[in-house]
């Protein structure tokens, strides 16, 4: 099994650094609004799964 089918993360964290990255690229590619936005996104969407996953498992107690 590849170590992306394994790994525990979240489709929502996934998508999180996905974003970021983009983000990245985009301000380094010549668009500092696109890019600040999306990283900025990016970021929000990582730490938002990352607080309700944790929330869920302190409820359930895993």
């Amino acid at each position: 099994m590849s170590h992306i089918t394994s790994t525990k993360r979240s489709a929502g964290m996934v998508f999180g650094d996905f974003f970021a990255l983009i983000g990245v690229m985009a301000f380094m590619g010549g668009s500092q609004t696109l890019g600040a936005f999306l990283f900025v996104s990016g970021i929000a969407l990582y730490t938002t799964t990352a607080a309700a996953r944790w929330l869920i498992a302190k409820i359930t107690g895993r």
